[in-house]
C-alpha cells in the first residue's frame, strides 16, 4: 500500500517508496496529485481518476473529511484497479491531505470469477432434473435431532414438495410432512454431525404422496446437510410389479383376514384388491402412499407404534376411505421378508361383519 501527503492545492509534499513504485507503473497516480484534473488527458478510462482528483480537492477544502474511490488505470498490459482512501488531517495547519493507494486488480478478478462460478452453479441447480435440498438439523434441549428445517431448494425440489418456495423456506420438515420418518431425520443428522456422506434409497413424502428416491447426502456446514435426490419411482413400481407371484401371494396367503396391505416404513408397497375396495380406491393408486392416509388422525400415534413394534394386534380403530367416510376395523401385523428386505404385512378386517364388497358400496 502506497501513501502520499498533499497540500491544500493538491501538490505532492511527500510519498513513501510504495507510492513511487505504484506511480512508476501507473503514471495516472503522479498526475492525480496535480491541481487540475485536465492534466489526466481525454482518455475515457481516466474518468475515475478525474473523480479522484476532484475528491482530493474537496477534502482539501474541508467539504468532506474523507473519501474512498476505486479508479482503474488502462495500460498496454491491461486494466489495473486501485482503492484510494483520502483523509484530511484534523487540526493540521497548513492543510494536509493523506492519500493511500492499494492495487486491487487480482482481488477484483477473483471476485468476478467467484461471481461467475456462483452464477454457473445457480444455473445448474435451476435446470437440473435432480432435487437438491439443504436442511439444518433441529435439536431438542438435550441435543438430540428431532426435525429438519428447510434452508434451500432448487426448482425440482420445490415442485416435489408441492408448495411455493416462500411457504417452504425456514419451515420445519415435519410441518410440511407430518409423517416424515424419524429414521430418515436421524440419518441426515448423522451426516451433518460426522461429515461422512451416505447414499440411501426409499420412499420419501412429496406433495403428491410419495416418491421412491435415491438420495446422496453430504454435510453442508455446521449442522447442515445437502440432499441430492434422483427419482426412481417408476422403476421401483416396475420392480414391484415384476416380483414373482409366488413370493407375493405366498406371503399374502399367510394372512386370514379380508384386506392385506404391505408397508415399507410407512409407505404402501403392495395391497390386495380387498384392501383397496375396503378403502374405496384402486389398488395401484395406493402404491407409494403413506398408510397414514387411510387411518383416522386420532389413531395415528397407535399406528406409528405398531409399525415400529412389528408383530401384534391393534385394538379396534377407524380407517378412512377415499371419499372421507370412515369404517371400523381391526388389524394384525407381522414382520416378513419381502424382496430382499424386511417389511410389515398387515391383515385388516371390518368389525361390522360385512365383507369388502359391502364396504365399497357405502356412501
Amino acid at each position: 500500500m502506497g501513501l502520499c501527503v498533499l497540500d491544500d492545492a493538491g501538490q505532492l509534499l511527500a510519498a513513501d517508496a510504495a507510492w513511487h513504485a505504484l506511480a512508476a507503473e501507473s503514471p495516472a497516480l503522479t498526475l492525480l496529485v496535480a491541481a487540475s484534473a485536465s492534466d489526466l488527458g481525454p482518455d475515457p478510462g481516466a474518468a475515475g481518476w478525474r473523480a479522484a482528483a476532484a475528491a482530493i480537492r474537496a477534502v482539501a477544502r474541508g467539504e468532506r473529511s474523507e473519501l474512498s474511490l476505486e479508479p482503474e488505470d488502462r495500460t498496454a498490459q491491461g486494466t489495473r484497479s486501485f482503492l484510494l482512501r483520502v483523509t484530511r488531517l484534523v487540526g493540521a495547519e497548513p492543510v494536509r491531505v493523506v492519500v493511500t493507494c492499494e492495487e486491487t486488480t487480482e482481488l477484483r478478478r477473483a471476485r468476478a470469477a467467484e461471481r461467475t462460478d456462483e452464477e454457473h452453479l445457480r444455473g445448474l441447480q435451476e435446470h437440473m432434473a435432480e432435487t437438491l435440498s439443504v436442511f439444518e438439523v433441529v435439536r431438542d434441549a438435550e441435543g438430540r435431532p428431532v426435525d429438519l428445517c428447510f434452508v434451500e431448494l432448487n426448482p425440482a425440489a420445490v415442485q416435489g414438495v408441492g408448495l411455493p418456495l416462500e411457504r417452504i423456506l425456514a419451515r420445519r420438515y415435519r410441518e410440511v410432512f407430518p409423517y416424515a420418518s424419524a429414521a430418515r431425520i436421524a440419518r441426515l443428522a448423522e451426516v451433518a454431525a460426522t461429515g461422512r456422506p451416505c447414499t440411501q434409497h426409499g420412499w420419501v413424502p412429496t406433495g403428491d404422496g410419495a416418491r421412491f428416491m435415491e438420495e446422496r447426502c453430504y454435510a453442508a456446514g455446521k449442522d447442515r446437510v445437502a440432499v441430492l435426490g434422483t427419482d426412481h419411482t417408476e422403476t421401483e413400481h416396475l420392480r414391484l410389479e415384476k416380483r414373482s407371484s409366488e413370493e407375493r401371494y405366498g406371503a399374502l396367503a399367510a394372512a386370514i383376514f379380508d384386506g392385506i396391505v404391505v408397508t415399507d416404513g410407512d409407505a404402501i408397497i403392495d395391497a390386495n384388491e380387498a384392501y383397496a375396495r375396503m378403502h374405496g380406491c384402486a389398488r395401484d393408486d395406493m402404491l407409494g402412499v403413506p398408510v397414514f392416509r387411510f387411518v383416522a388422525p386420532a389413531h395415528h400415534e397407535r399406528l406409528r407404534r405398531a409399525l415400529a413394534d412389528g408383530d401384534g394386534w391393534l385394538e379396534p380403530f377407524e380407517d378412512v376411505r377415499a371419499d372421507g367416510s370412515t369404517v371400523a376395523v381391526e388389524a394384525r401385523g407381522y414382520a416378513a421378508h419381502w424382496g430382499g428386505h424386511g417389511v410389515r404385512i398387515t391383515a385388516v378386517r371390518l368389525l361390522d361383519g360385512r365383507g369388502p364388497s359391502d364396504a365399497a358400496s357405502r356412501p
